[in-house]
């Protein structure tokens, strides 16, 4: 029953999923955007589900995101401030220096053949770069309110130098598949 429940494909989907570079790349991003989002997005206070005493359970505090705050700066600032420099600017110079491309011949053709569309090694390098210009030195501060990458920079987990971990993680990461395929 267990075998037919396809909860061991399912496993082993998650574990070749996680085991490559973009698996991990997914995670520390997942992590950044998670936090981020409890920092610029405010939970309210609902109700309050009582416990049961004599099996011991607990009383449970419920919450809801405040989706008024997708109104205002508050929330938009930090959050395009943290895509300009962990998503958008990593990607374009990723796609444009991949590292992956390979020219193939195909049908007498030479064909240039990428391995990942956005190169994870680049991706990673230019990432921590961006991270440690922005938060950790404060390039683009005539540009935005001060606040803004104070706040994301409290908002990440261990501030700019977690996202620098994570990045020299997946520089790693990126580096031991590319000796692994040589």
């Amino acid at each position: 029953m267990y075998t037919l429940s396809g909860i061991p494909e399912g496993i082993e989907y998650t574990r070749e999923l996680c085991s490559s570079v973009t698996g991990i790349q997914t995670a520390f991003t997942l992590l950044e955007t998670f936090a981020l989002g409890r920092e610029v997005l405010p939970w309210n206070y609902l109700c309050e589900i009582s416990g049961v005493r004599g099996l011991g359970w607990p009383t449970v505090a419920i919450y809801y995101p405040d989706l008024f705050a997708l109104l205002s700066s508050n929330f938009w600032l930090p959050t395009l401030l943290w895509l300009s420099t962990s998503l958008a600017i990593p990607a374009v110079f990723a796609y444009f220096f991949n590292l992956t491309i390979r020219s193939v011949r195909q049908h007498g053709a030479v064909v240039s053949v990428a391995r990942y569309s956005v190169d994870p090694l680049t991706f990673n390098i230019v990432k921590a770069l961006a991270t440690w210009m922005v938060y950790g030195k404060g390039v683009g501060a005539g540009f935005l309110p001060m606040w803004v990458p104070l706040t994301v920079n409290h908002a990440l987990l261990g501030g700019y130098n977690g996202v620098l971990i994570g990045c020299y993680v997946g520089v790693i990461a990126s580096l031991y598949e590319a000796v692994q395929r040589k």
